[in-house]
């Protein structure tokens, strides 16, 4: 079978957005969520069939919402800050929530979660966990009394789509690795790739942007000690934009080989034009690479 080698924008990834905002009661919050994603190499569409969410309180308390029909997502049609909706201002209790469920159907060897090629082929994607505990976060979120809280999930496809296992079946295998930002406290950055950069000899495929924590950071594949908070890969103009990043120091640096990158194993990706970007809240810092 075809191996697929998997890139995806910063907050991709799946990116899943929390809104919990104030609705007047001394003792309730609403809550929204979305979803949003971008582009990976390989594939031309990622299918989840979402049918529900949970919230699990610090008391104890278990808030089940189950969607009347599932809400079935391509999230490769989610990039660049879009999203769809989840839930829609649903009224919930103030309190702390450390752990949050999204429920999905994702069963072996049927199609109500898929991925699609690029040669039309489909196959049956497998989240092992879907059916005793959903897409678990643990990292959790508060709901103040009339307060206003907004965050992002963000699922990277990059860290979690894998090839199906010989010994598993043939279904490609959905792994979350997932980031939870505060959306009120996070900004962007976006910018240009040199035409040059992407045209050089040592190019194979996959043109993207890695985002690490930190200044003066040595870039490094997927997998590694020196692991990418975010992934972005560019468009065909050359543009490439990661959002809901945290406020702090980062360093931007380009590849042409993000194809290769395997999140098993531990690659020679070589990156260029690394720079330093400071992130800034509600801001999005234009940050171009060149040679």
């Amino acid at each position: 079978m075809k191996s697929i080698k998997f890139m995806c924008m910063a907050a991709l990834t799946v990116l899943l957005a929390l809104s919990l905002t104030g609705c007047g009661s001394s003792d309730t919050g609403t809550l929204s969520l979305s979803v949003t994603d971008a582009p990976v190499d390989g594939a031309v569409s990622i299918v989840v069939q979402f049918t529900g969410v949970q919230l699990l309180s610090t008391s104890g308390e278990l808030l089940t919402f189950n969607f009347e029909t599932p809400k079935t997502i391509d999230l490769l049609k989610l990039q660049g800050g879009d999203s769809a909706l989840l839930l829609d201002n649903i009224s919930v209790p103030e309190g702390d929530y450390p752990v949050i469920s999204l429920k999905v159907n994702a069963e072996q060897g049927v199609l109500d979660s898929y991925i699609e090629l690029a040669d039309g082929t489909k196959h049956s994607l497998w989240i092992p966990s879907a059916n005793e505990t959903g897409l678990m976060l643990t990292q959790g979120c508060s709901v103040t009394a009339n307060g206003v809280a907004d965050f992002v999930i963000d699922f990277d496809l990059r860290k979690s789509v894998f090839d199906p296992d010989a010994n598993l079946g043939e279904d490609y295998i959905l792994k979350p690795a997932l980031r939870m930002v505060d959306n009120t406290e996070a900004g962007s950055i976006a910018g240009t790739v040199d035409v040059a950069l992407t045209t050089d000899a040592t190019c194979t495929s996959g043109n993207a942007v890695y985002i690490y924590e930190g200044l003066n950071v040595t870039p490094d594949d997927v997998g590694s000690q020196v692991e990418p908070v975010a992934t972005t890969l560019i468009t065909d103009t050359n543009t490439y934009k990661a959002a809901f990043l945290e406020p702090g120091d980062y360093t931007v640096a380009f590849t042409c080989q993000a194809a290769d990158d395997n999140p098993k194993t531990d690659d020679a990706i070589t990156f260029v034009g690394a720079v330093n970007v400071t992130v800034s809240v509600g801001v999005e810092t234009p940050t171009n690479l060149q040679p």
